[in-house]
């Protein structure tokens, strides 16, 4: 009775053994950013809920400088009724003039280029409205 004892005692240690160790820990980084990327921009206009007038639909976009980066991409997208990428701009400074074709909920996101064309983390998205 000793020796099944024993047995089946060393056995639950090996699978304990074995359970810990296919366990992934806590520590598990392949979720955090790749911390050669460069930071999200920091949106600075327009700003969510923002409503935007101009007759010729001419919207200035503007964030804050990310160092290291050599340009900056910038993705908007309009509801018609569902989200559609309006434009893909590709600049070398933190502000550019799009031209929005809707006159109702846009929105648009940005993220910097590194020095070695590696892109950055992307801003959140912000949505705003656009008026004549």
């Amino acid at each position: 009775m000793r020796k099944i004892v024993r047995t089946l005692s060393v056995g639950l240690a090996l699978i304990a053994v074995a359970i810990t160790v296919g366990c992934e820990s806590d520590n598990d980084s392949s979720d955090s950013p790749n911390p050669d990327m460069l930071p999200p921009p920091t949106i600075v206009s327009p700003l969510p809920g923002a409503v935007v007038s101009n007759a010729t639909h001419l919207v200035q976009f503007n964030w804050q400088a990310v160092t290291g980066a050599k340009a900056y991409t910038v993705q908007l997208e309009a509801a018609e009724p569902d989200w559609m990428l309006q434009d893909l701009e590709s600049v070398a400074t933190n502000t550019c003039a799009i031209t929005v074709a809707s006159t109702n909920r846009v929105r648009w996101k940005v993220w910097a280029i590194s020095r070695s064309d590696m892109p950055g983390q992307q801003s959140g998205w912000v949505e705003f409205r656009v008026t004549p």
